[in-house]
């Protein structure tokens, strides 16, 4: 279904969302779409001016980088339904989300976000 959803309207979506809870939703089709979770993780590590910054000014590419793969990877953590083996401990993407969610929660960093709330 999130495929179908152009991607402003997907961002104003998540932001709403985002912005109402002050968390990271955990709402079915978030856990279910990489698309609506990557969006979600996006607005809440503030990804797109870190983008902007590391088109504009080179100095910033590789801390972008380290967003970029961070935000891959949680986005893959929090979307796979199966257990997932990490250090040899078997983790579920609801432990993922259980350890995320205190800084996630504390840190919410959406007025500086870019979208607007309309």
């Amino acid at each position: 279904m999130s495929d179908l959803i152009p991607i402003d309207k997907l961002r104003q979506m998540v932001y709403d969302e985002v912005y109402a809870t002050r968390e990271l939703p955990y709402y079915y089709y978030y856990i279910q779409s990489e698309r609506v979770m990557g969006e979600a993780l996006k607005l809440l590590t503030d990804y797109h001016h870190h983008e902007q910054s590391a088109k504009e000014n080179s100095n910033f590419e590789y801390s972008y980088a380290v967003l970029k793969v961070f935000v891959e990877s949680l986005t893959i953590l929090l979307t796979t339904p199966d257990m997932m083996t990490v250090k040899n401990s078997c983790i579920t993407r609801s432990k993922v989300y259980e350890k995320l969610m205190p800084y996630i929660n504390c840190h919410v960093t959406i007025w500086t976000c870019s979208y607007s709330k309309t």
